[in-house]
């Protein structure tokens, strides 16, 4: 049997950018989409397969279009996880600048936008929560399947509370309820977002993860 120790993250502790910000200006908004990897192969076996991963980074790529479409004031900035992905957005971003594709790492750019957006729950979801930038996951089936009965009730949890979704209307509703009104959409996530840090995304500091460590295995 394997048993994994959640010790907490240092790297997240050290993440020392914050966002600040107490509402969105909605003549002004910028999202960030900070995609998954992306390759024409796989790694193994139990991950999903290119095709239909492709799917979904369409079906991602599709919902921003229709946000463009239905905020004319919104800009998106497109952090690729690999060069391959700018194909995808040649054609249907190609003639509207708002669309801005960018090389700076997602973690440089998050304290700057108002949302941020992933294509699947990952370690920049955690990098998110910790800086308290409102985040949201247009996430897919087959990961949900391969996740643990305890990942499934918090990925409920953030679906319940519009910070995850799977479809173009549940996503745009998300969208809504952050600009129209972040304190509440805050409020109704703050429970789940401490659920998740719990369990894989809880910030420690290198001297609490050694004393950790230590009693851990001193105890064996």
């Amino acid at each position: 049997n394997l048993k994994v120790i959640n010790l907490g993250s240092v790297y997240l502790y050290n993440i020392k950018k914050k966002w600040n910000k107490t509402y969105i200006d909605k003549d002004n908004i910028t999202i960030l989409y900070s995609s998954s990897p992306f390759r024409f192969f796989m790694a193994n076996l139990e991950e999903i397969t290119p095709e239909q991963n492709l799917i979904h980074k369409n079906k991602v790529l599709g919902f921003i279009k229709k946000l463009m479409e239905n905020y004319s004031n919104l800009k998106v900035i497109h952090k690729p996880f690999t060069q391959i992905e700018q194909s995808l957005t040649k054609n249907l971003f190609a003639k509207d600048n708002r669309f801005i594709i960018s090389s700076e790492p997602a973690l440089n750019l998050m304290s700057e936008v108002d949302i941020v957006l992933f294509d699947s729950i990952s370690t920049g979801l955690g990098e998110a929560i910790q800086i308290g930038l409102p985040a949201i996951v247009y996430n897919n089936h087959f990961d949900y399947d391969l996740t643990s009965n305890e990942g499934k009730k918090i990925n409920d949890e953030f679906e319940k509370n519009h910070m995850l979704f799977y479809d173009d209307r549940s996503g745009i509703e998300s969208v809504e309820k952050i600009i129209n009104n972040f304190p509440n959409f805050h409020r109704n996530t703050v429970e789940t977002i401490n659920k998740f840090k719990e369990s894989l995304a809880f910030p420690v500091s290198k001297e609490d993860f050694i004393r950790k460590f230590n009693m851990f295995f001193n105890e064996k």
